[in-house]
């Protein structure tokens, strides 16, 4: 009984720690997505454009290609982590939550007029989505209850990673 007391306890500990990873997660999207990663309100980017035609642009260059990969990639953790959370719920049902984070996304980014509201992000984002919720299926396949431990290992380097980033713009921009 008591083992199993503690297992539980591990198990609970492990999906707050997910929580917190997640919610940082979130809290980077935002200041990827919607700030550009300014770090003053004064750097953010004041432009409202608006793209409903899927992967066309005013003028093709190789960035694009990459702007799609890096929204694909982006969006990764967000379908790992709804699969996670709503595990019974569904792919259908975490990908239409992906898709209204996106879309969310994209809309706050023409009201603020902070950004390119495009809808071949929203496709990208949500594929992004998709492929991390079949991560997370193949993760458990692999690892299998060791699995949120794993992800939460890499997303804690990650939310590292991008605070020390942001150490390092807050004092690259305060010379």
């Amino acid at each position: 009984m008591a083992s199993r007391d503690g297992a539980a306890r591990r198990a609970a500990q492990v999906r707050v720690w997910s929580y917190v990873v997640f919610g940082a997660y979130l809290l980077f999207l935002v200041w990827l997505v919607l700030f550009k990663f300014a770090v003053r309100i004064e750097d953010v980017p004041r432009m409202r454009s608006l793209n409903l035609i899927p992967f066309r642009y005013g003028t093709e260059t190789s960035f694009h290609g990459r702007e799609v990969l890096y929204n694909v990639l982006a969006f990764l953790p967000a379908g790992f982590y709804l699969t996670h959370f709503h595990e019974r719920k569904g792919i259908l049902l975490g990908t239409a939550a992906a898709a209204l984070l996106s879309l969310f996304f994209e809309t706050a980014q023409w009201v603020l007029a902070i950004g390119a509201s495009d809808v071949t992000d929203l496709i990208a984002n949500t594929a992004g989505a998709l492929l991390g919720m079949l991560a997370y299926l193949a993760l458990g396949r692999l690892a299998g209850s060791r699995r949120m431990m794993i992800a939460d290992l890499l997303g804690s380097v990650a939310l590292l990673v991008a605070i020390v980033l942001l150490i390092v713009l807050l004092g690259a921009n305060r010379a």
